[in-house]
């Protein structure tokens, strides 16, 4: 779906409050924050388990970023945009008009590792290339340690 002043649309279809950009960072920062300490904690413990719950999401901390530093590239952005008419697949965010699909590698625990990386997910981004999609890839490492240059990179793709 559109994000936008509306809101945005959650996992079940429903209207998701829009929360200030000061609120979504602050949330996202307490969530990085409450990860990092959990696996410290059982890193001392010697437990090697992933926690439970979700880690900060890339694509979202970069949506944040996005909202923060350059709201004038949010107008045509998409999150959780499904771009490929047979497979669910989706990206994490889209320009649908000039045809740019954002991944975010990485964020959410998963069974057996992280989310990307697999066959699955390169046939996904052969795909869309093939479709005539531009792809630009971050890691979450770089959307966390150089958010102004995944944004500029944006910038550069969008031609704004």
């Amino acid at each position: 779906g559109v994000s936008g002043a509306q809101g945005s649309r959650g996992a079940g279809g429903e209207v998701m409050p829009v929360r200030s950009t000061a609120q979504e960072a602050a949330r996202l920062h307490r969530t990085a924050q409450e990860s990092r300490a959990g696996m410290q904690q059982r890193k001392r413990a010697g437990k090697r388990q992933r926690p439970a719950q979700r880690v900060t999401d890339g694509a979202d901390t970069l949506y944040v970023h996005v909202k923060l530093l350059a709201p004038d590239l949010l107008t045509g952005c998409c999150r959780e945009y499904r771009f490929h008419s047979v497979r669910k697949w989706r990206a994490d965010l889209a320009w649908p008009l000039v045809r740019l699909l954002v991944e975010v590698d990485g964020g959410r625990w998963a069974a057996g590792g992280g989310r990307h990386g697999g066959d699955a997910d390169y046939e996904k981004l052969n795909a869309a290339t093939l479709g005539g999609w531009r792809v630009l890839r971050f890691t979450t490492r770089q959307v966390s340690h150089d958010p102004a240059g995944c944004v500029a990179t944006i910038r550069e793709a969008l031609g704004r």
